[in-house]
């Protein structure tokens, strides 16, 4: 599946130490505001989360950067 939208919200970073390995982990959750249909009025709302400082890093999202994700739903 690919959606389309605006960054609307940056959430701060979250990081901890990994209980079975001792690694150090970060992950960052953004919310992302896009349109399903084309005459929708009011936006969609979704959580991407991204693990990884480097990642995290590297995409540099800010409230109002457009961006396109492509993901893979299971349940």
């Amino acid at each position: 599946m690919e959606l389309q939208g605006l960054i609307s919200q940056v959430m701060p970073e979250n990081s901890g130490t990994s209980q079975r390995t001792g690694n150090t982990w970060m992950s960052q959750e953004y919310v992302m505001q896009y349109y399903w249909f084309p005459n929708q009025t009011q936006p969609s709302n979704i959580v991407l989360r991204a693990f990884g400082e480097d990642k995290i890093k590297n995409m540099n999202l800010q409230v109002g950067d457009e961006v396109k994700v492509r993901f893979h739903a299971e349940a």
